[in-house]
């Protein structure tokens, strides 16, 4: 789903972290997402969802509107989201 987000293989977020097999990411994880070039108006990140956080509450600290997040993410409703989870959160 990551990779999804950000128009990625799984391949090239493996190669980029050193990561040979894809089955062995754990829960709470951080992933290096490659970028061509990276723009200074328009930049990508991966939240990892900690206990008591909701989509507002996210969308407030990156100041990127839930429902982009959720779109992003390919969430429905009723967005249910998750400690541990990673979200790739869109540039502005």
């Amino acid at each position: 789903r990551i990779g999804q987000a950000y128009g990625l293989s799984w391949t090239q977020i493996a190669e980029a972290n050193g990561i040979v097999n894809p089955n062995q990411i754990i829960v709470g994880q951080q992933l290096k997402i490659p970028v061509d070039k990276p723009s200074d108006t328009q930049q990508s990140f991966v939240h990892t969802v900690q206990a008591g956080e909701t989509l507002f509450l996210i969308s407030l600290r990156y100041g990127v509107a839930w429902p982009a997040i959720a779109e992003a993410n390919e969430l429905q409703t009723p967005y249910v989201i998750f400690p541990g989870q990673t979200l790739a959160i869109p540039g502005k």
